[in-house]
């Protein structure tokens, strides 16, 4: 993987944000290609464990064959496809302008990555898996996500930013401003500057806030 308009510490940085590291020991290795940075993402094995064994994000074998209808597909030291996306995602959060190339796609910004990565789930051949398919993830993940964008007149989408439903449920008002919510995904129902702009522009009252702690800087 390549990326352009990031650092190497925004890198690392997004890769831990979703339980990832870097490939290559012991800190991992990014290293200069021209402009751009070269990269691998690798499983953190630090990582609480999933009830079938595996850790977040673990690929499994694309190979489509079986012994048997229950064999279970073999687990490979490799992130899945979700687990890539949601670095990306973590990445283009810190500058949504960056350029991030894979072998199956190369990714100009945020906008692009949102509108076109899908396209990817469903790669490879008819004796393998597709990379969506080949991991524990939730087969259904994209159904639980609430994407926000402008649209365009000519019925494109720009400004595009994709939340969980499960970050949105967990706001104490179920809100569904793209704003209203960190890059992690977590409500600033909790920030005071925030907390007066909903006062002020949005019709709540002080009283709404009443068991919200509000967070120290």
């Amino acid at each position: 993987m390549k990326a352009w308009g990031l650092s190497e510490s925004d890198i690392r940085a997004a890769a831990q944000s979703v339980g990832l590291r870097i490939h290559g020991w012991p800190h991992g290795d990014i290293t200069p290609d021209g402009r751009a940075l070269r990269f691998r993402l690798a499983l953190d094995t630090s990582q609480t464990r999933r009830d079938d064994g595996s850790l977040p994000f673990q690929r499994v074998s694309t190979n489509a064959w079986r012994r048997h209808e229950s064999e279970r597909p073999r687990r490979v030291n490799a992130v899945c496809w979700h687990g890539h996306r949601e670095f990306m995602r973590a990445a283009f959060r810190v500058n949504p302008d960056a350029r991030i190339k894979t072998a199956l796609a190369d990714y100009r910004g945020s906008d692009d990555f949102e509108r076109t990565h899908r396209e990817t789930f469903g790669s490879g051949n008819e004796w393998n898996l597709a990379y969506g398919s080949a991991c524990s993830c939730p087969s259904d993940e994209s159904e639980h996500e609430v994407t926000f964008g402008t649209l365009t007149p000519d019925r494109g989408l720009v400004d595009v930013r994709t939340i969980r439903q499960s970050d949105i449920g967990a706001c104490p008002f179920v809100i569904f401003v793209p704003e209203h919510y960190r890059a992690d995904g977590s409500c600033r129902c909790d920030d005071p500057e925030h907390r007066r702009t909903m006062i002020e522009e949005w019709g709540y009252a002080e009283s709404d806030f009443a068991g919200i702690p509000a967070r120290v800087a």
